[in-house]
Formats: C-alpha cells, structure tokens, sequence
C-alpha cells in the first residue's frame, strides 16, 4: 500500500510525507514558545495547517491514481503539480516566518513585507487549491473508469466542491479580521478553538476544504448500499446537502449565531 500510495503521484506523495515530518518540530515550538498571537500559541496556526495541507497532498496523491489514461503522461501535468507543490511549501514558510517573528500571518496590515506578500499568499492559496478542481474534472469526464459509477461521481463532486467552497469561505473570510462574521469576541472550543457564543467563518472554511473526505466517503457507502440507479441519485442529493450546509455556516456566522450544538466545540 505504501508502494502504491508513493508511486500514484510522487510529487504530492513525498510532499505529504515531508510536511507530516514537519509535525514534529513544529509541535516541539509550539511546546516551547510561549508566545501568543491574538491569544492563540504563536505556533498554532504552522502546526494545523502542516496537517492538513499533508492531509490534501496525501488525499491528491491516492486519487491521482484514478485520473484518465494520459492526463499523468501529459506535457501540463508535471509542471503543474510541481508548481502546486511549490505554493504549498511556499505557504507554509510564510506562515512560518510570521510565527518566527511573533506576528499575525493573515490579515497583518502592520508589518510591511508580511502585508506586501498577502495578496500574494492569497493567489497561491486559491491556485494550490486548484489541484482539487483540475483532479476533480478529470475524474468526473472519465467514462472509462474503474470506479463505480457513484463512487466516481462522489470522488468528482468532493474534490470540485472543495476547490469551489473553500474559495468562497475564504473570500468570506477576507472580508473580516479573519475568523469572525460578528462581534469578535467570546470564548473559543478545545479543540478547534471556533466560537461558542457567535459567528466564526472557520467552521464553513473547515467543512469546505474536507469535501474531498466527505463526501467521497458518503459516496463509498451509498455504492455499497444501494444499486447504481438509486445510488447516483443519492450521491447528488448528497453533495447539494452538503453544500447547503457549508452555505448555511456561513449565513449563520455572518449572523453571529454559533455553529450548532453539540458540535461547536
């Protein structure tokens, strides 16, 4: 299986392999520093996003697996996963460096090279999110795949939805301080740390990026349970549920209403 896994698509493969690595001394700063940065520990923010962006390297990597015949071949394909790669660790030495001098990362107007590069980090963000878009397209006009029919339309719809929704729950989250659709403050849960008392955008923004988790899971099992005339059905039901949920995280957080109970923690 790790022989599979390295050799589907190498570039995302080993990128996911060096940032879960990454893990380990970037939780060993966030044991150490003491710092904070609008109350959260300084190394926080490096720490999550190492992973899960080796989370999605790793999701890339295993699905690339069941792109088309010839899309890996193509002239396009290496250049453009290489250059995926690239923004991604490009991504995290900014947010690395920010955590270094003890400053924000995102929405830092005060520090001149840190609000020079923003717009910047904020293109390549959108662009290494693209990968999810581009796998997703291919998978979806594959009419000679192996998949189940569902399934593959699950996988498809997961990954476009992730590209499409995480962009939409970040231009949300661009147009406020960064977390908060209403009044920005009150106490945050232990383990995402997303407001129990308002509106925080993170819980959209969190949802968005795991389409290509959940609804391919959500997807492996309607194939399982039911035959390919009801299953493709269910499988679109379900993409049009999850984004309307996604949707509705975000009206409710630009509300300042706090995510549902009991899952707001």
């Amino acid at each position: 299986m790790i022989s599979d896994f390295l050799s589907r698509e190498p570039v995302f493969a080993w990128s996911a392999v060096i940032l879960a690595l990454a893990i380990l001394p970037l939780g060993a700063l966030y044991g150490m520093d003491g710092r904070l940065v609008d109350g959260i520990p300084v190394w926080l923010k490096p720490l999550k996003f190492a992973l899960s962006l080796s989370l999605y390297c790793a999701t890339l990597a295993w699905f690339a697996g069941w792109l088309p015949d010839g899309i890996r071949s193509s002239g396009w394909y290496g250049p453009y996963v290489t250059a995926v790669a690239a923004a991604i660790f490009i991504e995290m030495a900014w947010l690395c460096a920010a955590s270094a001098l003890g400053v924000r990362s995102h929405f830092n107007m005060d520090h001149p090279v840190l609000a020079a590069l923003y717009p910047v980090m904020g293109l390549l963000a959108v662009f290494l999110t693209s990968a999810a878009l581009v796998y997703g397209l291919s998978i979806w006009a594959d009419g000679a795949s192996v998949l189940s029919p569902a399934f593959r339309l699950a996988v498809a719809l997961g990954l476009i939805l992730t590209f499409v929704l995480t962009v939409a729950a970040a231009g949300a989250l661009a147009t406020t301080d960064g977390r908060f659709g209403g009044t920005p403050n009150g106490p945050g849960g232990p383990l995402f740390g997303w407001r129990l008392d308002g509106g925080d955008l993170r819980a959209a923004h969190f949802f968005a990026t795991h389409a290509l988790h959940i609804l391919p899971l959500a997807g492996w099992l309607i194939a399982r349970l039911f035959p390919v005339s009801v299953a493709v059905p269910l499988v679109w039901a379900a993409a049009a549920l999850f984004t309307a949920g996604v949707v509705s995280l975000m009206v409710r957080a630009f509300a300042d209403k706090p995510f549902p109970p009991p899952l707001g923690f």
